[in-house]
Formats: C-alpha cells, structure tokens, sequence
C-alpha cells in the first residue's frame, strides 16, 4: 500500500503490474481489507474508496500466487473468486478494476 492509498502488485524488478487507481482518493491512514461479507476494499479513515466488487460471492484468503497473480481465493471448491490477472509477471489488462479469473 502506497502512502497516497493506491495498492499496487509488483513484480521482482519493482515494476508495478496493476494498482488500485485509488491515488490522492480519501485521506490516510489506509488499509486494504478482506470483508467479512467477501468483499475485498482498500480503505481511507472513514470508507471505503475502492472495492474488487466480491461482496457475497465467497471468499477464504487473499494471496500473491508464485506466478505473480493477486487473487481471492474461495477454497472450499478452490476456484478463484477475483484475480489482478498479472500471471507471469506481466502487467495486467484490467489495471484499477480486476475481474474474475
């Protein structure tokens, strides 16, 4: 998480393969959030100021997966809920919004 409260997914080389777009939105201190009603949201102080849009649709973790991807991961079937698609360290085709994987 970046101070300006834009998450970012880097590879090895520190070049930024996706990120939240959520620069100079809201006011820190910020924090990204796995929801209890599945929905994964970066946060200012006071709301949320931008969400992977997963409310409701299962959830268990978040994890950088070995070949680069940010996903939410819904483990009891083991599919993946939402993915930042940056697989093998390439930048993503849906920077700011993500989608299912």
């Amino acid at each position: 998480m970046k101070e300006d409260g834009t998450l970012v997914v880097y590879n090895e080389d520190n070049k930024a393969l996706w990120a939240s777009s959520t620069s100079g939105n809201g006011t820190g201190p910020y924090k990204a959030t796995l929801q209890a009603d599945s929905d994964f949201v970066v946060n200012d102080s006071s709301a949320a100021i931008w969400a992977a849009n997963t409310k409701d649709k299962g959830r268990d973790h978040v994890t950088i997966q070995p070949d680069g991807n940010f996903v939410i991961m819904y483990t009891r079937d083991g599919n993946t809920v939402w993915c930042t698609r940056t697989n093998g360290g390439q930048g993503s085709p849906v920077v700011g919004v993500g989608g299912v994987c």
